[in-house]
Parts: structure tokens; C-alpha cells; sequence
């Protein structure tokens, strides 16, 4: 399989563009939005690339735009530039695979925006590219490690460069959790309803075993009556 580590990774000086297939670009919205995602990009592409910053990339996502569409928006006076979103990579945009709707992709925070948003990459398709994604995370993994230890990146031990993406991934994890909230109030509701849907067959048996009960004594009364041997006249 084409490896995009390989192709980032081929010169050790100048890292070459790496790509994964078109996707969607989602802005994932902090918790207590009323819209939890919002498309930014419906067709897009998502790249690292170096910065004239020694040891720092980018992540970019790029607008596709074909060109007949690129040719109209340019004629458009109102049209404002808006095909590219950046963000300088390192551990703090805690960048984690995932998937959504069956469809691998990945995730990211942007340090400067609100605590619990972020940013999703959905690539199209449902076809198995799990080793593809998991060459890009390690690529960015990194990219992270370098600008942190400002360091060339070919010096990233395996370790450490793993660390960095299982613990985006765990952190992710524990923002998934925490943003499940749970009403008390609804479960102490919910433990009541199961209770009292337990004990009332368990009453109304009672009360008919008991109803049984009172109703046979007047038949064995009668019975017992029958079995008498009939007074002399």
C-alpha cells in the first residue's frame, strides 16, 4: 500500500505536501450549541505542509472549487476569499482519528477558539483506509513532536511520536464523555417507574390468591353440610 508517511517523510529537510483522499470539513460547535456541527467546506482536502518557521507545519484544509466555479466567484465583487483554513500543527490541537456516519476522518481543536469546539475531517467514501489514516495521524504526530522539541522530525522516536496520538485520542475520549450529561432526576424518575412496575403484579397476585380464597369457603361450608347424616324425625 502507497504509504503517506513515506511520502512526507522521503526528505528530511524540505517534508514533501501529504494528502488523504476529499472529504468534509465540519466545525464541531462547543457543548451547550444548539447545532452541534456546521459544514464549512463540502468538497475539500486536507494536506500538512511546512512553514518558513524551522521545525513548525501547518495543517490546511483547501476549499476544492472546479474551475468554471472558480471563474464565477472571481467575477463575483461580493465574493470574499475563503478557501483555505489553516492551523499551526503541535500537541495542544490534540489531533485524534474518528469516525462518523461509518467514514474514517480525523479531529482537531483550535487553541484559539472556545474550550470544547473544534474541527472534523470526514474523508468520502466508507471503503477500508484505516492504515491510511493511520499513517497521516503518525505524520502529524509528527509534526507536533518537532515544533515541541524543535528538533528535526527524523529524530522522533516511535514512542514518543505513538504517545502523542493515543494520548489526543484518550483526551478526545474523556471530552465525549464529559459532554453526556445525566439529570439525577430523570434516573430517580426512571428507578421509581421500574419499582413500581415490579411490585404491583406482585399485589394484585396477592389479592387475587387471597379473593380465591374467600370465594372457596362457601363451597366447602355446602359440601361439608351435604356429608351430615339427616336428623330423626
Amino acid at each position: 500500500m502507497w504509504s503517506l508517511a513515506s511520502k512526507l517523510w522521503g526528505k528530511p529537510n524540505v517534508p514533501e505536501q501529504s494528502t488523504v483522499p476529499q472529504g468534509v470539513l465540519y466545525e464541531l460547535m462547543p457543548p451547550g450549541a444548539k447545532v452541534k456541527r456546521r459544514c464549512v467546506y463540502k468538497d475539500a482536502q486536507l494536506s500538512i505542509r511546512p512553514t518558513n518557521i524551522k521545525h513548525q507545519y501547518q495543517l490546511v484544509v483547501h476549499k476544492v472549487v472546479d474551475e468554471d466555479e472558480k471563474k464565477l466567484l472571481e467575477d463575483d465583487d461580493e465574493y470574499e476569499d475563503d478557501d483555505e483554513r489553516a492551523f499551526l500543527i503541535g500537541v495542544e490541537i490534540g489531533f485524534a482519528r474518528t469516525m462518523f456516519e461509518a467514514a474514517h476522518g480525523f479531529k482537531w481543536s483550535d487553541p484559539v477558539e472556545p474550550e470544547g469546539s473544534g474541527y472534523e475531517y470526514i474523508m468520502n467514501g466508507k471503503a477500508s483506509i484505516v492504515d491510511m489514516c493511520e499513517n497521516f495521524a503518525m505524520a502529524v504526530a509528527k509534526c507536533a513532536w518537532s515544533r515541541k522539541e524543535n528538533r528535526l522530525y527524523t529524530d522522533a522516536p516511535a514512542a514518543e511520536v505513538k504517545a502523542i496520538l493515543a494520548q489526543a485520542e484518550e483526551d478526545d475520549l474523556e471530552q465525549m464523555l464529559s459532554n453526556v450529561k445525566i439529570d439525577d432526576s430523570e434516573l430517580a424518575k426512571a428507578a421509581e417507574n421500574e419499582e413500581a412496575a415490579t411490585t404491583t403484579p406482585a399485589k394484585q397476585k396477592s389479592a387475587t390468591e387471597g379473593e380465591g380464597s374467600l370465594s372457596s369457603a362457601p363451597a366447602a361450608s355446602a359440601s361439608a353440610a351435604a356429608e351430615l347424616p339427616a336428623e330423626p324425625d
